[in-house]
């Protein structure tokens, strides 16, 4: 998962990484947070870079 609000950004480490990791990008840190929470209450875990 990458957060960030900066849309270039996000898109260019995506790039970069697409074809190693499976990327999720969240636009803010407030949706990166509920991201993270609703995932580990599913009992699913990721790998985060912020």
């Amino acid at each position: 998962m990458i957060c960030g609000d900066d849309r270039d950004s996000l898109q260019l480490f995506e790039q970069a990484l697409k074809s190693i990791y499976n990327v999720i990008l969240v636009a803010s840190g407030e949706d990166c947070t509920n991201k993270v929470i609703n995932d580990k209450k599913q009992g699913l875990t990721k790998y985060i870079l912020c």
